[in-house]
């Protein structure tokens, strides 16, 4: 896979989607906390000024504010999801990692400012057969169906493990760029644990097959059950 074709596209409308975590089944829903229509906008003080919001996404490449894609964005009064969690903060982020951020718009010009922080890692889960080198620096893996690439020089690896360790029942975090709804080039992977009973996974996907009141479902391909205790 040559990484350098999957470009982050730069004003996006942020979609909803679905997200597993555990067995907790939630909406992440466009522009968290700030709606995602990018096109509202009002006069300031009689002067004419008109402030919009777009949207940005791309790779975290530094802090200090917030840099995406080599772009500084004030983030003094951003609000933070990360996750889900609402109140997630800067702290919880990492270089690597692929954001999307609420901007301020003044008069059609990007302001710099940074309304809101939005990251949700694209799977976590346990890697299912150890990494294969495909050259060129590269390996893939498989973690619940997606098929994940790693890079030794272009993906930011946190955790006890590297490009060079990780194996085969290793839980990861992956946030990285989709060629595909089933491959994902991974700009970030962070070591959770191995796996054992109870370990907290994540999977993103179009739920199928749910008929109430029966408490199964279908996500991409995984067959989820829950009971009267799920959240």
């Amino acid at each position: 896979m040559n990484s350098r074709m999957l470009k982050p596209l730069k004003v996006m409308t942020l979609a909803g989607s679905l997200l597993l975590s555990g067995l907790i089944v939630s909406s992440c829903g466009g522009g968290a906390g700030g709606g995602g229509d990018s096109s509202q906008s009002a006069g300031i003080g009689g002067t004419g000024i008109s402030l919009a919001r777009g949207y940005v996404q791309g790779k975290v490449t530094g802090f200090g504010s917030i840099y995406v894609n080599g772009e500084k964005f004030n983030t003094d009064t951003s609000e933070f999801f990360v996750d889900g969690n609402p109140n997630g903060s800067q702290d919880d982020l990492a270089v690597g990692m692929i954001v999307t951020l609420g901007v301020e718009i003044s008069d059609g010009v990007y302001t710099g400012k940074a309304l809101e922080v939005v990251y949700d890692d694209e799977v976590q889960g346990p890697i299912a057969a150890t990494p294969v080198d495909t050259g060129g620096g590269q390996k893939t893996f498989m973690v619940f169906g997606q098929t994940v690439t790693i890079d030794k020089t272009e993906t930011v690896f946190k955790g006890k493990k590297s490009f060079d360790t990780l194996d085969a029942d290793d839980v990861v975090e992956i946030s990285g760029y989709r060629s595909s709804p089933s491959e994902i080039f991974a700009s970030y992977v962070e070591w959770k644990e191995t796996l054992v009973n109870g370990s907290e996974v994540e999977l993103r996907g179009t739920i199928s097959g749910y008929t109430p009141p029966t408490q199964e479902f279908m996500l991409d391909g995984f067959r989820i059950t829950f009971d009267n205790n799920t959240e």
